[in-house]
């Protein structure tokens, strides 16, 4: 199972973060816009991140691949946790740059 989260701010509203993750999807994809869900905040190395649940992988996968070869304006976490497993691994992507995170194994 993978985790798809995008930065969220401070007193930031639900309107305003939709706006914003809008904005950097029509920015690297044609219209219309796509349908997505939002969930819970956390913490993680620094930044809050909101849950960010789109049915079409191919969004996820575009912000993706764009944010890992150009500065999208907010930064994206992925947590992927295998069946079974409590190992987590994470990667951040901010600022053009994917940082890989691995909880050690427990």
């Amino acid at each position: 199972m993978v985790m798809s989260l995008i930065e969220t701010f401070e007193q930031e509203s639900i309107d305003d973060w939709r706006r914003a993750v809008d904005g950097m999807i029509s920015s690297i994809l044609p219209v219309p816009q796509y349908p997505y869900t939002h969930g819970r905040v956390i913490e993680f190395m620094g930044r809050r991140y909101r849950v960010f649940e789109c049915v079409l992988t191919s969004v996820i996968i575009a912000l993706v691949f764009w944010g890992g070869r150009s500065s999208l304006p907010r930064a994206m976490l992925f947590i992927a946790r295998g069946e079974g497993d409590s190992s987590a691994t994470a990667a951040v992507i901010a600022d053009g740059k994917e940082t890989d995170v691995d909880d050690g194994g427990g």
